[in-house]
């Protein structure tokens, strides 16, 4: 404490700033994501967005185009590989009784038993 009577006494005030402008940039971004949940909840409710119709429209588009591109290009292998050629061709692997067998099974060979040697000592 000040033991003199001419000692200026300087007070000081806890201030922060940084801490202030952070809270009020804070402040500010909240109200601007309140105001723009606001105006998107009005624009869908009057019909002027309509996200779920539009992105499922855009997607079935997408989806034909890619569908009618799959096919085409499938037609175009089928047509160059010949069917007989045991290519892939059209239906190669799928014929009737066929399909979903298992292959013949090859007669086993007696195995030979391995010739034992003498340990060296």
């Amino acid at each position: 404490m000040a033991t003199n009577s001419n000692e200026e006494i300087i007070e000081k005030r806890a201030t922060a700033p940084i801490a202030t402008s952070c809270l009020v940039i804070a402040c500010v971004a909240l109200l601007g994501a309140i105001i723009f949940q606001i105006v998107e909840i009005a624009a869908y409710r009057t019909g002027v967005a309509e996200p779920a119709r539009i992105n499922q429209g855009i997607a079935q588009d997408k989806a034909a185009k890619y569908m009618s591109q799959l096919k085409k290009d499938v037609e175009a292998v089928e047509a160059l590989t010949p069917s007989g050629s045991g290519g892939l061709g059209a239906g190669a692997g799928l014929e009737g009784d066929s399909f979903g067998t298992e292959p013949p099974a090859m007669p086993e060979e007696p195995l030979e038993e391995p010739e034992e040697e003498e340990p060296s000592t």
